[in-house]
C-alpha cells in the first residue's frame, strides 16, 4: 500500500483536494495534507474584486505604503483599461509607487493570480485525512470575502497561522516555522 503526503499553496489546495478524492478511490493512503494558505472558491470573483485582491497582495509583498483611497483609485484604472493592457499598466503604476520587481516575473505572477482568481470548481465530500491549514497573515482585502474553511470538507484539520504574507510564508524563515507548528 502507498502513503503519500500532500502539500499545496493558494490554489493548490483545490488540486490537492481534487488529488484525495482520485487517490482514496486508487486506495493510496494519504499520510497528511498540509494547505498552505489555499482558499475555497466561490462564485466567480468580478474584474473589480481580482483586481484589488491583486494590488493589496502586490503593494504587501512588494512593501508599498498608500492609502485605501489610493488603492480603489488604482483599482478603477485598472478595470477602465482594456484587458490586454492591464497587466503593463499595473507593472508601471508599481514601479512608478517604488515597487522592485523584475517584469518577466511580474508578468507571470499577474498570469497565475488572474487565473487563480478566475477558478470554478465545486468542492464535495468530506475526507478524515488529517490536514493542516497554514493561513498567511492577511493584508486589507475590504470587500473581498476569502474562504478558508475547510472544515466542512476536511475533518480533522488542525489550523496554524503563519506570520508571513500569502507569498512570504513558502520562503525562509516562514516556511521552517511552518514546518515546526506543523510537527507540533
Amino acid at each position: 500500500c502507498k502513503t503519500i503526503r500532500l502539500v499545496g499553496h493558494s490554489y493548490g489546495g483545490v488540486v490537492i483536494f481534487e488529488m484525495v478524492k482520485q487517490l482514496l478511490k486508487e486506495s493510496i493512503t494519504i499520510k497528511e495534507i498540509i494547505l498552505l494558505d489555499c482558499y475555497l472558491p466561490k462564485a466567480l470573483l468580478r474584474v473589480k474584486e481580482k483586481a484589488h485582491i491583486f494590488i493589496v497582495t502586490m503593494l504587501s509583498m512588494l512593501n508599498i505604503k498608500i492609502t485605501e483611497k489610493d488603492i480603489s483609485k488604482f483599482v478603477e484604472a485598472i478595470i477602465k483599461r482594456n484587458k490586454k493592457d492591464r497587466v503593463n499598466f499595473i507593472y508601471k503604476e508599481l514601479k512608478n509607487k517604488g515597487g522592485k520587481i523584475e517584469e518577466t516575473f511580474f508578468t507571470r505572477l499577474y498570469t497565475l493570480c488572474y487565473n487563480a482568481l478566475s477558478i470554478s470548481y465545486k468542492v464535495e465530500g468530506e475526507f478524515n485525512e488529517p490536514a493542516a491549514l497554514v493561513k498567511a497573515k492577511q493584508v486589507n482585502q475590504k470587500n473581498v470575502e476569502i474562504n478558508q474553511d475547510w472544515s466542512p470538507y476536511l475533518k480533522t484539520i488542525q489550523v496554524i497561522e503563519s506570520s508571513g504574507n500569502h507569498f512570504e510564508m513558502v520562503r525562509e524563515p516562514f516556511i521552517s516555522q511552518c514546518k515546526n507548528d506543523i510537527k507540533k
